[in-house]
């Protein structure tokens, strides 16, 4: 298998590989500079890893979309890299975006699975209609589904395997989708 050209890989699998599997790999620190959250490559490479057998259990295949909708904590790497695992294409989100800008960068896109929290989820529900690709919402901080497109990400996890078996990624595999400040200057107009 070719996984020289996969990120998630790369930034995970491959550095424990290389022995750094209890090396610091993330350090979050918060906004007040006091608390901070730690991940080692082993403990990334195990989410990221269970992560990917999520996305995979949704249906979702190489070239799909997923939009990941969450402040930078510890739930929003794991789920970056997983996704790149299987080859989807990932799309970050500022966590401050709002519905009328959520739904602008959305529509010119097909998202199949978009990843939140509990407290942005309402700011998604209001355009759900005009999403007729999305097969999931993944809450991080909900432990129950409350119904067929949303779904609890800890409840998701606790049903797949935490291995990942890696699929060949070619150089030209699109991998990340990301909107540009650019944008912005076309949503004020």
């Amino acid at each position: 298998m070719n996984q020289d050209f996969n990120l998630g890989y790369l930034c995970t699998t491959q550095q424990c590989q290389k022995g750094l599997r209890a090396k610091l790999a993330l350090r979050i620190i918060s906004a007040n500079s006091v608390d901070y959250q730690e991940q080692t490559y082993g403990q990334l490479d195990l989410s990221s890893n269970t992560d990917a057998n999520v996305l995979e259990s949704l249906g979702l295949t190489s070239g799909n979309q997923v939009f990941i909708y969450l402040p930078r904590t510890t739930d929003y790497y794991p789920l970056f890299l997983g996704a790149l695992m299987p080859n989807l294409v990932v799309c970050p989100l500022f966590s401050n975006f709002g519905p009328d800008a959520l739904l602008y960068l959305i529509s010119g896109s097909t998202p199949k699975v978009i990843v939140t929290k509990a407290s942005l989820y309402h700011r998604i529900e209001k355009i759900l209609p005009q999403l007729s690709n999305l097969l999931a919402v993944i809450l991080v901080d909900e432990s129950m589904a409350t119904n067929s497109i949303l779904q609890s990400l800890e409840e998701l996890r606790s049903r797949v395997p935490k291995t990942y078996k890696m699929p060949s990624t070619e150089p030209k595999t699109p991998s990340i989708l990301h909107f540009t400040s650019g944008l912005w200057d076309e949503m004020m107009m």
